[in-house]
């Protein structure tokens, strides 16, 4: 699919998720999905602006080809909240189905986040080694014996 952005930072796929021709975001998507979380200078990405022009194929067609229902633009809303404001019901109860079935992580993006979360694991494991770890010149502390409590014996 073309990077190419009109003003705005409005793309192609965009463009096609606006319009009722659900068969020319279908071939916008069948040569490529890149750029379907692109989002343009306000963080809309083609499924805020199907959800927001009330097209429920396109919505559809956008959500079967993988697009991030949980993408939030500037304003810090995703195209269910835009679905929702725009008074789009269907589309609203087609998004919360996506969002309640999409991952939160793309399985292409998975190995590169274990290796992170090992990093951060392995980083808090050193944090407490180092918390726990007696200082220079200190002594370590010996922890008493407990003595009976006269009063629980039985």
């Amino acid at each position: 699919m073309s990077d190419k952005r009109e003003p705005g930072g409005v793309t192609r796929l965009m463009h096609a998720a606006s319009l009722k021709i659900p068969e020319e975001l279908l071939r916008l998507l069948a040569k490529s999905k890149d750029g379907i979380d692109q989002a343009d200078d306000d963080g809309w990405t083609a499924l805020h602006i199907a959800a927001s022009c009330g097209l429920q194929d396109n919505v559809s067609i956008l959500c079967d080809a993988g697009a991030n229902p949980f993408f939030k633009n500037k304003d810090k809303e995703t195209p269910l909240d835009i679905a929702i404001k725009r008074g789009h019901l269907e589309i609203a109860v087609l998004l919360q189905k996506a969002e309640k079935e999409a991952p939160l992580i793309k399985p292409e993006d998975l190995p590169a986040r274990v290796v992170q979360l090992e990093k951060i694991v392995e980083d808090l494991r050193q944090q407490m080694a180092d918390m726990t770890a007696p200082q220079k010149g200190q002594k370590k502390k010996v922890r008493p014996s407990a003595k009976k409590n006269p009063s629980c014996d039985a």
